[in-house]
């Protein structure tokens, strides 16, 4: 067996298990993680159809139906009878009552049309580059030898002496263009693309205070980009009211009111969805759905027509049946307070796991409708619809489920198949260890025989059984050339499986 080990045969054959073994890895890691990419993390072992995992309901139900509500939710703040009205205004102090508020304040009240007019200037531009580098241009004055502080209000007590507002002494001064603003927004809402609509450089103001930053320069910005409907501005409004009223949040609101009246000037419909949604405030009949047949339906006749829509969209009869397998929902009625479930049949595990996440969805949605809709007893179904109409990540993550558990036999056996391939290559590695600096003959080789690499026996006994290590061509390269081989190799590897991925 040692001799067949040191032979030249042994040794390409453990360098080949070892290569075809490493690339065993690299593709079955590179298939196991794919599902790890679509979230399958308690199904990577065991893979099962997307409709039975848990992940199904903890990341696409959820945020579908989070979707829904926060979408109902600015409707119901900024339309009026089912439109955009853009001669309605709103109070930005209090964004959450929407154009609906009573007693708005005209210091701080700015209609849409002029809120989406600000957000297309260059104005909205250079306030949100402010608000997002607010604290950097707090700069205190070397000469006076004060530290200031980053107080945004004034304090009378801890603060009588400092100026704040148009008689404040700017400590430096920074060149702004619109390009270098534009691109200094993070904002992931905010696009670069978007024409210049004012001036294309500013000069930003710095001094010791927040307050004052925020002030001399927002000022001058509302002056030349922004009324409001008092013909006043939030920098003078704050002026007036320096101990109760903040300009940095109010400035944040502005921001944040702007572009959302802009996305709701592009709002058409709401994207299609495999998620089947209704919810129903008992209270004052509001029905909030994405279905458009449920808005007149009862919860009971909602849950029948869900369970008679899974029967009728069986492609054959060889089908029959089993949509309805496939479907999962949570209903809950708050006015008896009871919970039901429909999870697709399953041999495992899978269905508490899944069962544990809709009782969550169903907590999670009854606090998300009561806090961004309106109070009162709700009722709701959220369902799956298996069939998978809509063209979304709930499609895509079905099909990589399905060849994990079904049509790619491969797939539920990658992470497994990965393990062995690396104890087999570590086994591999160290055999050719084991082989390094010997020879078939070395095998033969006894106990009681002499060193032969000793000089007097060199030439004269065993010429051919010489004892130690017998070094080879490859040994004479040097190692940097092979290091540098090998990881130009594990590149072309990597390339290949991410290809083939």
């Amino acid at each position: 067996m040692r001799k067949f080990l040191y032979s030249t045969i042994g040794k390409i054959l453990v360098i080949a298990i070892m290569l075809i073994s490493a690339v065993c890895i690299a593709t079955s890691a590179a298939w196991a993680f794919s599902g790890l990419r679509v979230d399958m993390r308690q199904n990577i072992f065991f893979p099962k159809s997307y409709e039975a995992s848990s992940e199904m309901v903890s990341d696409y139900l959820f945020t579908e139906t989070d979707d829904l509500i926060m979408e109902n939710a600015t409707i119901n703040r900024y339309f009026k009878d089912g439109s955009l009205d853009l001669t309605e205004t709103i109070d930005i102090s209090d964004l959450n009552a929407g154009i609906a508020k009573p007693d708005k304040n005209p210091a701080l009240t700015y209609s849409l049309a002029d809120l989406n007019t600000f957000y297309e200037s260059a104005g909205y531009v250079y306030l949100s580059w402010i608000l997002q580098n607010d604290y950097s241009l707090v700069r205190y004055s070397e000469a006076s030898g004060d530290f200031g502080y980053e107080e945004e209000t004034y304090d009378p007590i801890t603060d009588p002496l400092t100026v704040y507002g148009p008689d404040a002494t700017a400590t430096d001064r920074t060149a702004l263009s619109y390009e270098e603003a534009v691109y200094g927004i993070t904002d992931e809402n905010f696009n670069v693309e978007r024409p210049q609509n004012g001036d294309s450089r500013i000069t930003i103001l710095c001094y010791p205070e927040l307050y004052n930053v925020m002030y001399n320069n927002g000022l001058a910005l509302e002056k030349k980009y922004l009324p409001n409907a008092a013909g006043s501005t939030i920098a003078e409004y704050a002026q007036q009211n320096l101990e109760t009223f903040s300009i940095l949040d109010a400035y944040k609101n502005l921001v944040t009111a702007a572009q959302k009246v802009h996305e709701l000037t592009q709002y058409t419909a709401p994207d299609e969805s495999n998620a089947m949604i209704w919810l129903k405030n008992t209270n004052s009949g509001t029905v909030y759905t994405n279905i458009d047949t449920w808005n007149e339906k009862s919860l009971d006749q909602v849950r029948t027509e869900y369970s008679a829509y899974l029967d009728a969209s069986a492609t054959d009869q060889n089908d029959a049946g089993k949509n309805t397998e496939k479907g999962c929902a949570v209903i809950y009625d708050g006015t008896t307070k009871t919970t039901d479930q429909i999870t697709p049949a399953t041999k495992d595990r899978s269905t508490f796991y899944q069962s544990e996440e809709l009782l969550m969805l169903r907590d999670h949605t009854l606090v998300n409708a009561t806090d961004f809709l309106e109070d009162g007893t709700w009722q709701l179904f959220i369902g799956l619809d298996p069939t998978y109409p809509a063209n979304d990540a709930a499609r895509s993550n079905a099909a990589i489920y399905e060849q994990f558990a079904q049509k790619q036999p491969f797939g539920k056996n990658a992470l497994p198949a990965a393990v062995i391939a690396g104890i087999l290559f570590i086994v591999m590695l160290v055999l050719s260890v084991i082989q390094t600096g010997h020879c078939a003959e070395d095998a033969d080789r006894t106990a009681t025989e002499p060193d032969c690499n000793l000089p007097e026996y060199q030439t004269i006994k065993y010429p051919s059984r010489r004892i130690g290590i017998h070094t080879t061509q490859m040994e004479r390269f040097p190692i940097e050339l092979l290091i540098i081989i090998d990881i130009i190799l594990w590149l072309v590897l990597f390339a290949i499986t991410v290809t083939m991925g």
